[in-house]
């Protein structure tokens, strides 16, 4: 949000709304910072009117204390809100009458509405490069978009990415990173 670019949720409806065919998503965009039933109605309805081309890619953001200050952000925090925001937005696209009681976020007998027709809700990257992120796109999510790193570097995260999602009895397609 302190960077000199634009809203990444409203650049994607004036995208959406410009465009036919074109698949378009995040990068990245701060998850943890929004509520994940706001923000899973928002890609839902955006996927909807768009014709199912929305590919988001979330992470927990930089360390810039400033801007955590701003967005009312524990930095302690932002790795768990995201898995919890992660399961629940999934969830919240594919159930009906979802009760949810996690650390962070809660909701009972909750529908949302519009539903996903794109590849939400099976669509979700995860930017960044460290083991937690890793782990959180072998365990959770669907692709990896890693930013700042080496061919090297990119190779050993893909590695450890196959050996995290084999542990958890998932697979991450290889045109996913």
């Amino acid at each position: 949000p302190s960077g000199r670019v634009p809203d990444s949720l409203a650049a994607l409806a004036a995208i959406a709304g410009r465009t036919k065919r074109l698949k378009f998503g995040t990068s990245v965009l701060i998850a943890p910072a929004y509520n994940p039933v706001l923000l899973a109605k928002f890609l839902a309805t955006l996927d909807v009117l768009s014709g199912g081309r929305v590919l988001p890619a979330v992470g927990i953001g930089t360390d810039n204390e400033r801007e955590l200050e701003a967005l009312a952000m524990r930095k302690e925090e932002r790795g768990r809100r995201l898995d919890e925001g992660i399961k629940l937005m999934k969830r919240l696209w594919t159930e009906e009458s979802l009760t949810f009681h996690g650390a962070f976020y809660h909701v009972t007998d909750f529908t949302l509405w519009p539903r996903p027709v794109g590849p939400l809700p099976g669509a979700i990257w995860v930017g960044g490069h460290s083991d937690a992120a890793h782990k959180r796109v072998g365990r959770l999510c669907d692709g990896w978009l890693p930013s700042y790193v080496t061919p090297s570097e990119v190779a050993e995260g893909i590695a450890a990415i196959k050996r995290y999602a084999l542990e958890a009895e998932r697979e991450v397609p290889d045109d996913h990173y």
